[in-house]
């Protein structure tokens, strides 16, 4: 949750405002500081053996990685063929017999095959973490190879799309991991139950599928756990779309010693009564788990080693208009009691009353956060003697009287503190400076009185409404490495060529109200040398001078969204050269690069180069170690050479809206691409036909080109595909049923193509099932509606979890991430969404030649937001199980054959926004109340039958004439949204809006990182 914004008045002094402020006191975000505890030890880490491994797990080892983006000399260098496995990176040997007992990748990020069978090749192993990489072992023997390894303790492997998984017996494996590649969004248990997956390791200590969706197949996760796993002590499934109440089953797993159930949907219920029965337990995180009710007097009472407690984000004491007062629940002084407490956050609970004096006995507490409640009263003294105390939030409340004196200054841990918006009055006590991140301030920053003598490292206050010119002062603290004042309101100009700052390796001003100049130094020895320089909607008209011809290293450069006009200079390519070796140059007038083009594919670390909108024109520049490109928005022509083949790197590729031409080149469906967004050109020719098994794409976008043919049944190799747009093309193919077999397919768009025949699912239960984005208008179907694929649509009618994620690839955290967008219908005009949450469900199969009766199983889909059958053959009538689409917020019937009156029980849909319904052959009295009496008479013109309002022809009794006759339907429809002058925003049920307009907006944003959040 962001800081709120908020002004505090101009003339405020630097102290004042720099570090607090009477309504704003804020030192730095808050931050994670204490690590879970009760986890299984990992395995020892001997010494490698006087002999070194022998040469066949040397062999093992180098086979174990293949294909994809792998590149052994780049990715783990000391892995060298003819040395000492013992000696590499990520390798541990038993002494004495020197055989390899533990390998450790974890957060390498290697993008690779994996050769599970050659595990067998290490008989020894006994620890495997291969976390945090992007490996595929989708066409290995992985897990069963896994019981070739008798004496593996320890796994933890991060992996992508579906499981499939049942674990051999591993007698001794006591600690099991499982997480999603940083590449993919998470994993989805499509087998079995959580005891078949570990229902073969009865040693097991510790699991964690953490991001596994198991809501297809574990509705009673809890009881397959005792049995299976009867001395479990650490158990975390955080975001698992598990669903409530927590089954008291949990209780029979009396060893465990931390929970972690964080962002799961357990309402409505309350906080379960036997976590009391954990005698052991040290950790309990359930954040955000949609809990209810009255928070225990005697919750702490029971839980003497409890060590970390996080019930933040849950409605602990009701808020429903019926429940009394006297529920309100205020925080319990058995609080006390929690002796070992290290880390409390009942942020967002809605708690009222005071601060209990109690906390002072919380001795080993070092993170208390109590924001975002209703707490009153004082803050007391003693929390400013808590000796072990870091961070301190204590933030939207309404806490009044005076910061207690000793809370800044006389603790030598504390480094945050946040009691911004509350009612406290009083002087602000002096703090003791420290080395922090700061947040959350308003109004003008003063100077520094004495900027030399500041022990300064880090200053962040980004995300604040500061105005004003910044201060020269902050430019002199003599330790200051990390600088960031973006999105604020500064003004003024700013000669960055003048710093003299050696010390500062990371500047961040963007999107400010800056004027930053690009003049050179002559201070060179005393002029920065950056690693990340950001200066995004700074107005810069060129290049900034300062950095050509310097030693810099600058491993992330953003320019993005200034003024730069004329060519991308031949300079800038030494300036950015580094390990991760990001540039963001979008959003500027750049017409081409400066010739001649340097070489620039022998930057192999090349990650990220992103030079949409802008006015590049000619043929495309292929970085060949670049992993994100994007190149949309801009004029260029020509045809993608072939050298992309063998970029080898390469996760996104975005060439749409150009000019280019001729066909696709056929090797793309075999490479390590995962986002490949072509949209809006003019290639043509047929699809890419021989999409092979390590098919990695998880977004196709060929959209508004002029492709032909057939839809290549290769495609459904693609087994990570969630986004399939081949929208406004020249295909001519049957509903192509063979792809409802990708279980990761979320969104599926044919529209206005030459598809034909029938639409039909096959015969497989899954077949589409997590589809929630289905648009076949404007082709040539026929037939009934498909009945059958309604049922199968799981994600249209399952409570919908995690409603606000959105489907991109990437992590939001990492240095780039791709948010996909789409195109929908709305009264008959397009409409893109930026943004495509989970929430939003849509099902268009408008403008074909469907007949018969709407199926009875279209009404089931619960989910749905916008549905538009129009302008097909459908007849019957509508009947009253509309009301089931209660999160309906458009609803296009119109141009149809559709009889009989409209039901009542079509007013109950409260969030309905669009209703057209014309052109039918509806009869009877238009029902009033709810929505229905907003829509104009265009959503119902065109049905001679109906009567009342608002249609001008009066219904019999009324008193009212008998109305005039309808028109012909004209050949366009009436009603429309001018959305070049007006944005259409869907409540999606949650009152989140999700903003719809004809404006492309920004999709991605590599270079800027989502805003802080309090927790997680």
């Amino acid at each position: 949750m962001g800081c709120p914004r908020h002004q505090s008045t101009s003339g405020t002094s630097f102290v004042a405002l720099l570090w607090l402020s009477a309504v704003s006191l804020l030192l730095c975000s808050p931050s994670q500081v204490v690590e879970a505890a009760g986890a299984p030890p990992p395995p020892p880490s001997p010494a490698p053996g006087p002999g070194g491994c022998s040469p066949e797990e040397t062999s093992s080892l180098l086979r174990l990685f293949h294909g994809g983006a792998f590149n052994i000399t780049a990715d783990l260098p000391s892995w060298r063929p003819g040395t000492d496995c013992c000696s590499w990176e990520g390798i541990t040997c038993e002494r004495g017999t020197g055989g390899v007992v533990a390998l450790d990748l974890g957060e390498r990020f290697i993008y690779a095959d994996v050769n599970a069978s050659s595990l067998l090749g290490l008989p020894h192993l006994s620890s495997i973490n291969l976390s945090r990489n992007n490996l595929n072992f989708s066409s290995s023997s992985f897990p069963s190879v896994l019981a070739g390894l008798p004496n593996l303790t320890h796994l933890n492997i991060s992996m992508e799309g579906a499981l499939h998984l049942e674990f051999p017996r591993l007698a001794k494996l006591v600690s099991l991991q499982l997480s999603p590649s940083p590449s993919a969004y998470g994993l989805k248990l499509v087998n079995g139950d959580l005891g078949t997956l570990v229902g073969n390791l009865p040693s097991l200590r510790e699991l964690r599928l953490d991001y596994t969706d198991v809501s297809r197949v574990s509705k009673n996760w809890c009881q397959a756990l005792p049995s299976a796993l009867p001395r479990l002590q650490v158990l975390s499934l955080t975001r698992c779309s598990l669903s409530g109440p927590i089954d008291s089953c949990l209780s029979q797993l009396s060893s465990l010693a931390e929970i972690y159930l964080d962002y799961n949907d357990f309402s409505p219920s309350g906080l379960p009564s036997f976590t009391s029965d954990f005698s052991s337990l040290r950790v309990l995180s359930l954040s955000r788990c949609g809990l209810t009710g009255r928070l225990p007097d005697d919750l702490f009472r029971h839980l003497p080693k409890l060590e970390i407690l996080d019930l933040s984000f849950n409605s602990l004491t009701g808020h429903l208009p019926e429940f009394p007062p006297t529920s309100v629940q205020i925080l319990p002084s058995s609080m006390g009691y929690l002796k070992s407490l290290r880390e409390l956050n009942l942020g967002g609970c809605k708690l009222t009353g005071q601060i209990p004096d109690s906390i002072a006995n919380l001795t080993r507490l070092q993170s208390l956060v109590l924001a975002d409640n209703d707490l009153t009263g004082p803050i007391p003294p003693a929390i400013a003697g808590l000796p072990l105390l870091v961070t301190l939030d204590l933030s939207q409340n309404r806490l009044s009287g005076e910061i207690p004196t000793g809370l800044l200054s006389s603790s030598q841990s504390l480094k945050t503190v946040l009691l911004y918006n509350n009612q406290l009055t009083g002087p602000i006590p002096p703090p003791r400076l420290q080395n922090n991140s700061l947040n959350g301030l308003g109004g003008h920053l003063g100077e520094h009185p004495n900027p030399s003598s500041s022990p300064l490292e880090v200053i962040n206050l980004r995300d604040n409404v500061l105005e004003g010119e910044i201060p020269s002062s902050i430019f002199k603290l003599p330790r200051l490495r990390y600088l960031t004042l973006s999105f604020n309101r500064f003004n003024g100009t700013l000669e960055l060529g003048l710093l003299q700052n050696s010390t500062m390796s990371r500047l961040d001003l963007s999107y400010n109200l800056l004027s930053v100049l690009s003049k050179p130094s002559d201070a060179d020895s005393s002029f920065p040398s950056f690693q990340r320089l950001n200066l995004a909607s700074c107005n810069l008209s060129s290049f900034p001078d300062f950095l050509r011809g310097r030693n810099q290293s600058v491993d992330f450069l953003d320019l993005s969204n200034n003024k730069i006009r004329g060519e991308i200079p031949t300079w800038i390519w030494q300036v950015v050269d580094g390990p991760i070796m990001a540039l963001n140059l979008s959003h500027n007038l750049l017409e081409g690069f400066e010739q001649p083009v340097p070489d620039i594919l022998q930057y192999n670390y090349f990650k990220l180069l992103d030079l949409h909108s802008n006015l590049l024109q000619g043929p495309l520049v292929l970085p060949n170690g670049v992993g994100f490109l994007d190149y949309s928005n801009n004029s260029l022509s020509g045809e993608i050479p072939p050298s992309i083949c063998n970029a080898s790197r390469l996760q996104v590729l975005d060439l749409s809206s150009n000019g280019f031409t001729g066909s696709i080149p056929p090797c793309l469906g075999n490479t390590t691409i995962s986002v490949l967004n072509l949209r809006g050109n003019k290639f043509g020719g047929i699809l890419p036909q021989d999409f092979g098994e390590q098919c990695r794409l998880s977004t196709l976008d060929l959209s508004e080109n002029q492709l032909q043919g057939q839809l290549p049944r290769s495609l459904a190799k693609c087994r990570q595909l969630k986004v399939l747009n081949l929208r406004q093309n020249h295909l001519v193919d049957t509903f192509p049923s063979w792809l409802g077999n990708l279980p990761l397919l979320r969104v599926l768009v044919l529209q206005s193509n030459g598809f034909h025949g029938h639409v039909r699912c096959d015969g497989k239960a899954n077949s589409l099932q997590s589809i929630q984005i289905l648009d076949v208008s404007s082709n040539g179907f026929i037939g009934e509606l498909p009945s059958d694929c309604f049922d199968r649509f799981k994600e249209m009618m399952m409570q919908v979890q995690n409603k606000l994620d959105i489907i991109r690839y990437g992590s939001m955290g990492s240095l780039g991430y791709y948010q996909d967008s789409v195109k929908i219908t709305v009264k008959g005009e397009k409409v893109e969404i930026t943004k495509i949450l989970n929430i939003l469900v849509t099902l268009d199969l408008s403008n074909n030649r469907f007949e018969g009766a709407v199926p009875s199983s279209m009404w089931k889909l619960k989910n749905l937001v916008v549905l538009n059958v129009s302008r097909n053959s459908l007849g019957g009538p509508i009947p009253p199980a509309v009301k089931n689409l209660a999160s309906l917020e458009s609803l296009d019937l119109s141009r149809n054959m559709l009889s009989g009156a409209i039901p009542n029980e079509l007013a109950q849909l409260t969030f309905l926004g669009v209703l057209d319904l014309s052109y039918n052959r509806l009869s009877g009295r238009i029902p009033q109340g709810g929505q229905l009496t907003t829509f104009p008479n265009s959503s119902f013109e065109g049905n001679a039958g109906l009567c009342g309002l608002p249609v001008s022809k009066g219904c019999v009794g009324d008193g009212g004439g008998d109305g005039q006759s309808p028109v012909a339907p004209p050949a366009a429809p009436t009603s429309r949204i001018d959305w070049g002058s007006k944005w259409i925003a869907f409540a999606l049920g949650a009152g989140i809006g999700v903003s719809c307009s004809p404006i492309v907006l920004w999709r991605r944003r590599f270079f800027d990182a989502p805003r802080s959040h309090r927790r997680r």
